[in-house]
């Protein structure tokens, strides 16, 4: 036991001395340890090892945060993707829509176009007296859009029967 203890006190006294040599820069344990890493193959192995490990290391964490940012460019872009495709739709939407519109009024107009092509045809069957007589009754609009679109005629015989004042009114309304 005394040897233990002889042993203890020896390393205790070492320890000190080391310590103090340290301190006060007579001795640098430091570059000491720098030395034995150097020249040692296993140790200096160890070191390169060790430095490629944190060379990786570093660049994992670059690329981890090149990624996320990436990643949130990605969500901000799917973010304008949806936007704009919700946008084309309602695009799509409204030009199918304006051209169900267009079918109708195409199909009122041709109607319309039909209702007056038969309206002419009735008046210019009928004596330009009696058209005359009804003509003078109608909506001066539509009383237009006949006087316009039978023979030329057709349309003196019935604008010579009505009164001077409607005839007036009536071929003005023509001349424009």
């Amino acid at each position: 036991m005394k040897k233990a203890l002889i042993i203890f006190l020896i390393l205790i006294i070492l320890g000190s001395a080391v310590y103090l040599l340290e301190t006060f820069n007579l001795i640098s344990l430091r570059a000491w340890g720098e030395r034995v890493i150097v020249n040692t193959p296993f140790l200096k192995e160890y070191v390169q090892t060790n430095e490629a490990f944190l060379n990786i290391a570093d660049k994992t964490k670059r690329l981890e945060e090149e990624n996320k940012i990436l990643l949130q460019q990605n969500q901000e872009m799917e973010g304008k993707l949806e936007e704009l495709t919700k946008f084309v739709d309602q695009q799509q939407a409204e030009i199918e829509s304006l051209t169900e519109e267009l079918a109708k009024a195409r199909d009122r107009s041709i109607s319309e176009e039909e209702r007056l092509n038969k309206l002419v045809k009735i008046y210019t069957e009928m004596e330009a007296e009696e058209a005359a007589r009804i003509i003078a009754t109608l909506e001066k609009g539509l009383a237009i859009k006949i006087l316009r679109n039978l023979k030329e005629k057709d349309a003196s015989a019935i604008l010579t029967q009505l009164s001077p004042a409607d005839a007036a009114d009536f071929s003005l309304a023509l001349d424009q």
